[in-house]
């Protein structure tokens, strides 16, 4: 007969793999027990006495309401909309009286890596958690309200059904801003560059975009994708760009993303393309690593800050307001004008 665990060893997911239920059972058995049928009930108890798991006493302090500290799972570090995000939201919980913890998923991560933070933070019982999406997958929402948890998710599609307060950016205003600019500026063949449809901010991004060129006569947009969204993707577009004859090139681009942006320009300059004098470029997400390019890249303003202070504020709301009501923000981004598709003489004056 084996020995039961160390006490100290022991969590709520070994109890959870052990009882062959999910996290979220375990939670209701521990504090919502009426909410799970007496069979299963009666296997989760079991496998609590015999691996030897004692609930913490800060936890139950944390399910009563009485914890000062939220959760913030964010998909990349890497990329400054994120960390915007984050200092969004602590700002708010600072001036609040309470603390933000912040996990990173990261990209290549993925959903496993989110679910396991998600996991971390359910079973420290935290006040509540803000979720940013892996490519609007809200699964982890269900997650959380399957342990009796408050979870509000940012980075949302527009068509997205959860029970939950959702803070989005208009990706589709972000991309037909990027092309009404490059239309400004007199550009008629443009291209939309990075990613796939299948992700939906590009899909937003690349539909704004086209809607934009659908109002100038004689104006046209050709997609063309990428596996990812990265530097090196940028640099293989640009490849089949240069492959081209100059009058067969695009005049204007979108990159859907900055750092795609950056790849095309390392790899077109060389080339001898200028910017913006053969190919005005834009950007779509003010990624901070985006900035120290060659050219200064114009690029769409994500409100990254005012998404954490507006998905903080919700989910505040819904810790301490017994009548909140599930509520859906939008924010619309903006536009930072620079060289790469003005000109140096233009920058500041052009919108």
């Amino acid at each position: 007969m084996s020995s039961p665990q160390p006490r100290a060893t022991v969590t709520m997911s070994d109890v959870a793999k052990a009882a062959q239920v999910s996290l979220g059972t375990v939670s209701n058995v521990l504090n919502h027990p009426e909410r799970v049928r007496s069979e299963v009930r009666e296997r989760v108890l079991a496998t609590i006495t015999r691996l030897g798991y004692v609930r913490n006493s800060a936890a139950r302090t944390l399910a009563a309401g009485g914890s000062n500290t939220v959760g913030y799972v964010m998909v990349d570090i890497a990329n400054s909309l994120y960390t915007d995000v984050a200092r969004g939201a602590e700002d708010v919980t600072s001036s609040s009286g309470m603390y933000l913890v912040a996990a990173n998923a990261g990209v290549r991560g993925g959903t496993p890596r989110q679910a396991a933070y998600i996991d971390h933070f359910i079973e420290d019982q935290l006040q509540g958690i803000l979720l940013a999406v892996f490519d609007n997958d809200v699964s982890g929402a269900e997650r959380i309200r399957r342990a009796g948890g408050r979870v509000v998710l940012l980075d949302v599609a527009t068509d997205v059904d959860v029970d939950a307060c959702t803070v989005r950016i208009d990706y589709e205003l972000s991309g037909y801003l990027a092309a009404e600019h490059l239309l400004r500026q007199g550009r008629r063949r443009l291209a939309f560059v990075g990613g796939l449809r299948e992700i939906h901010a590009v899909a937003r991004r690349l539909a704004g975009a086209e809607r934009a060129v659908a109002e100038h006569g004689g104006a046209s947009i050709e997609f063309l994708p990428s596996g990812d969204l990265q530097a090196e993707d940028g640099r293989a577009i640009a490849h089949r760009i240069a492959s081209r004859s100059r009058a067969e090139a695009p005049d204007g681009i979108v990159a859907a993303a900055d750092l795609v942006a950056t790849g095309l320009m390392q790899a077109l300059l060389p080339e001898g393309f200028r910017f913006p004098q053969d190919i005005a470029l834009i950007a779509c997400d003010d990624n901070q690593s985006g900035r120290d390019n060659a050219v200064p890249l114009s690029t769409i303003d994500l409100p990254g800050y005012a998404v954490g202070q507006a998905g903080m504020n919700l989910l505040l709301d819904e810790i301490r307001n017994p009548e909140h009501v599930h509520r859906r923000v939008v924010l619309a981004p903006g536009l930072s004008a620079r060289e790469s598709s003005v000109g140096r003489e233009r920058v500041g004056r052009e919108r």
